[in-house]
């Protein structure tokens, strides 16, 4: 099956994503087949692979396709034409690629976390561990999306601390594309293959920030991001092994 060029737009995730699942949808690969490398793909579309990794990891959170460690790409699922206009399009289309939050949290929340120090109390380090041990108990529970929410307050309580209007705006605007249905599903995924890592973590940077060690804590919030960031764009390392040496 040869797949078309890809008209550069802003978003060629998109364009890359719903090619791939047409192409499912009439029959092209059926539950099991592997796709084509990822060097292949972004040969054949005319794009970068990277756009060719954020179709996929879209199409991994949303249960379309799977990744094979050593193999590569897989289709686990068969969406309809009805589905497709109806569920998957619009949750695609509407939601702004995890990499991107990622990427702009990673830049900014560093900062904010540094200004917050200084404001942080007592009381405001107690509240913190509560919404902590809150999140823990769920995640071990494996209740992800509850504890999704709690992860939520906890990083917005810290940003409420810091002094500056415009700080506080652009992390709750940041936060908000969190609740986005495709950033949630691959943040859930990465947990639930790395909870105990993201427990740590996160008690880790809290435990940083009572210390007031601003050095740390800046490398455990970007260390924070890093990892899911890196779990969208690079689960498919079957792909890995095709590419020449050098």
């Amino acid at each position: 099956m040869k797949f078309d060029k890809v008209e550069q737009e802003k978003k060629t995730y998109i364009k890359v994503s719903e090619q791939i699942i047409r192409t499912i949808i009439e029959g092209h690969y059926k539950i099991g087949d592997k796709l084509p490398p990822e060097r292949e793909l972004a040969e054949q579309m005319g794009v970068s692979r990277n756009s060719i990794r954020e179709a996929l990891g879209t199409l991994q959170a949303l249960n379309i396709v799977s990744s094979h460690p050593g193999s590569g790409t897989y289709v686990e699922s068969l969406p309809d034409s009805k589905e497709l206009e109806a569920l998957i399009l619009p949750v695609i289309e509407e939601s702004e690629s995890p990499m991107v939050v990622f990427e702009a949290r990673k830049v900014f929340e560093p900062g904010v976390v540094e200004k917050a120090i200084p404001s942080l109390e007592e009381r405001d380090f107690d509240l913190l561990k509560g919404i902590l041990k809150k999140m823990e108990s769920l995640l071990r529970l494996d209740k992800y999306e509850k504890a999704y929410d709690v992860n939520a307050r906890f990083h917005l309580y810290i940003a409420e601390a810091v002094d500056n209007i415009i700080v506080r705006n652009t992390m709750s605007s940041l936060w908000k594309q969190t609740h986005n249905e495709l950033l949630r599903e691959t943040v859930i995924k990465y947990w639930k293959d790395n909870r105990e890592e993201i427990i740590k973590i996160h008690w880790d940077f809290l435990g940083a920030m009572e210390e007031g060690d601003i050095s740390i804590t800046r490398e455990l919030v970007r260390e924070h991001y890093e990892g899911p960031r890196e779990y969208f764009l690079n689960n498919h390392q079957g792909d890995k092994l095709e590419e020449p040496a050098g």
